[in-house]
């Protein structure tokens, strides 16, 4: 239902709002979970399948939701240092990255998934450019939006940020 509505209503609404729709789902699984441990009791004992499917809804939830915090968390990412940051139109500033354990192979048109700081949103970037043999890549970001514009005030050289990617196909 969570799912159904914010692909209705997805246009309509905004981004931060759509993500805290699709957030609410852990939650409601959550609750749904403890809900059920207290009335499914008799249900058990006649349908001996239920239990085991229960605990197996549990652990992949578990499980997701640990890959959820760890990547919020910047891990399981790809770790970059900020090399240059270039003002090249008004608002717009490219941010050259450089790969500090292993690096991202776009191609042409993808995109990957920006964090500046760890335990805060990622958003998607298109590559505008990518070095196949330093690793290097470049995003160009326009200030557009509250993230975009705390990004281009708080991102400084030498900072590290987070990718996950690439993503899409051109």
């Amino acid at each position: 239902g969570i799912w159904l509505s914010s692909a209705i209503v997805r246009k309509k609404i905004s981004w931060d709002w759509w993500k805290r729709i699709h957030l609410a789902g852990y939650l409601i699984f959550a609750l749904s979970m403890l809900h059920s441990a207290r009335t499914i009791g008799y249900s058990e004992q006649v349908f001996s399948f239920i239990g085991p499917i229960r605990m197996f809804l549990l652990i992949s939830f578990s499980a997701v939701l640990l890959v959820r915090l760890a990547r919020w968390a910047g891990a399981l990412k790809h770790n970059y240092k900020v090399q240059k940051i270039t003002e090249v139109a008004n608002g717009v500033k490219k941010i050259d990255l450089k790969p500090i354990n292993s690096s991202v192979r776009p191609k042409p048109g993808q995109f990957v998934y920006l964090q500046f700081k760890r335990f805060n949103q990622s958003h998607p970037f298109t590559v505008s450019h990518f070095d196949n043999k330093t690793g290097l890549i470049s995003l160009s970001i326009k200030a557009s939006g509250d993230w975009t514009k705390q990004l281009h005030e708080a991102l400084q050289a030498e900072d590290t940020v987070f990718i996950d990617g690439p993503y899409g196909v051109y």
